[in-house]
């Protein structure tokens, strides 16, 4: 990711869908709603910083969460998991 320095821990917060290293578990509940609770920061940034702001931060990464990352979640049993798990909120993107 641009930014990046080798040796460093990430500090992309919210871009894993467009990271060319970002991966998923899709058998994993708490993968899923990790990534139902995303989904949610986004469109609350989206609010928050007005649609071309959030375009220009975010749009690329909401668009492969939804569009490829979520879409591969097709287990029932593991989206039911992930609707009754309690998980601490993620931070805000910024």
């Amino acid at each position: 990711m641009r930014g990046e320095r080798k040796g460093s821990l990430c500090g992309a917060y919210g871009q894993c869908p467009v990271c060319p290293l970002g991966l998923i578990d899709v058998r994993s509940p708490y993968a899923l709603a990790r990534l139902l609770q995303l989904k949610a920061l986004h469109q609350t940034s989206r609010e928050d910083l007005g649609e071309q702001a959030w375009g220009l931060r975010w749009h690329e990464s909401y668009e492969r969460l939804v569009k490829f990352w979520l879409p591969q979640f097709t287990d029932e049993a593991v989206l039911v998991e992930a609707e009754r798990l309690l998980i601490p909120p993620l931070p805000p993107l910024d």
